[in-house]
């Protein structure tokens, strides 16, 4: 099987056949230590979790990656639709995908849909992974859109047991996701200068202010498995520097567990499969190469982001000098905070303007609002002709 070439979905379902698969079997807690002892819920997948899956050819991380996501949503239409044929799990799936780009129109251009559902998939699974985006010349970015990945599998379970609402769902994971990596990050007694920027990255986004922590019950309830697990994995991501924990760090992923309603084992299986999935796969997988995961986190951020301002610069000139409030709010954002009505407006115009420029689709993405604050940091520091002749008033 290669995940690379055309028909691949159609081969790996016609193995699975009428869930042929001892992976479809598993409970929702099995399957996700599945989808962790592999590495996909880390962005990096060690190995394909399904034997269907099985391949002659050496995979790429990349294409290990979108089987895996692509078998966790067969898994999730199986789970909810058991008695449903694997072809109409691959028709729902295509609806889900283009359901969620109904909101994202500029979207549709670039995930055109075949009549074919099984190749469709193919090339919105391809798009979700950016293999055919400039990014991917630089190989670490794509770590940070294949830790997203879950979110879509997540997602996609909402989809189909309360299609109304998954898109607010979706706004409501990511605020709680960045919450708990925020906690987790301001827990750790040392910060690096990594911690502090993505501390002041994550602070400056809208979705983000006020912490939810603080002022909101969680609203993932005890049939909400994978989301409480998933939020404890970010936190132990977030805090994983040295592979090991302080106090503090431990301390806080304890009381994360609790507001979680999970146990205090959750936190040591947590942190050591990590440290073993590490050491296993060290020299496999990147990501633990060399440095943790939010100093790759950041690195890849800035990187993914100050790319795409310096591909885009002319468009963005055009659409900034015609936006007028836009282009005030960011020259002011250098000089002072913005109120929570200000960043409001900024993400909105922002993501507009994302709109009319094809590869700055990936803002509206699962994943990609939380890249908006680098964005909004980076705007006036790379495009300063755009400021210099309109210097702003603080006033």
């Amino acid at each position: 099987m290669n995940p690379s070439a055309s028909g691949w979905i159609t081969k790996l379902c016609a193995r699975i056949g009428a869930w042929n698969d001892p992976i479809f079997d598993l409970t929702e807690v099995a399957f996700y230590h599945s989808l962790r002892n592999a590495g996909f819920l880390y962005g990096a997948s060690a190995y394909a979790i399904s034997e269907a899956a099985a391949s002659n050819l050496q995979l790429t991380q990349q294409e290990r990656t979108k089987l895996n996501l692509c078998i966790s949503l067969l898994y999730v239409y199986h789970k909810n639709h058991p008695g449903e044929a694997i072809e109409r799990a691959l028709a729902s799936i295509h609806e889900f995908y283009q359901e969620g780009h109904k909101h994202s129109k500029s979207l549709l251009p670039r995930f055109s849909f075949p009549k074919k559902k099984a190749t469709a998939i193919e090339r919105i699974l391809s798009e979700r992974l950016q293999e055919h985006n400039f990014l991917l010349r630089n190989k670490s970015v794509s770590l940070l859109t294949h830790a997203f990945l879950f979110v879509d599998v997540l997602c996609y379970m909402q989809y189909l047991k309360y299609p109304e609402r998954y898109i607010t769902y979706q706004k409501e994971l990511e605020t709680w996701i960045l919450s708990f990596a925020i906690r987790a990050l301001s827990s750790k007694k040392k910060k690096n200068k990594y911690d502090r920027n993505l501390l002041e990255w994550v602070s400056g986004s809208s979705e983000f202010s006020g912490n939810v922590w603080d002022r909101e019950p969680i609203p993932f309830g005890s049939n909400s498995v994978w989301e409480r697990l998933f939020l404890l994995e970010i936190s132990t991501l977030a805090v994983w520097d040295d592979r090991r924990l302080d106090a503090s760090e431990q301390r806080f992923l304890e009381k994360a567990a609790t507001r979680l309603a999970l146990s205090q084992e959750h936190v040591e299986e947590s942190t050591a499969l990590l440290l073993r999935f590490a050491q296993e796969h060290a020299a496999q997988i990147q990501l633990y190469d060399h440095s943790h995961p939010v100093q790759q986190f950041y690195k890849q951020a800035t990187s993914t982001v100050k790319l795409l301002i310096l591909r885009n610069k002319k468009r963005l000139l055009v659409e900034l000098e015609e936006s007028g409030e836009l282009l005030r709010l960011l020259g002011q954002s250098t000089v002072r905070d913005l109120s929570e009505a200000e960043k409001a407006k900024v993400r909105a115009q922002l993501l507009d303007i994302c709109k009319t420029i094809p590869s700055l689709t990936i803002f509206l993405l699962p994943g990609g609002t939380v890249l908006l604050p680098i964005l909004v940091k980076f705007i006036p520091k790379l495009l300063p002709s755009a400021f210099h002749d309109n210097r702003i008033d603080t006033n």
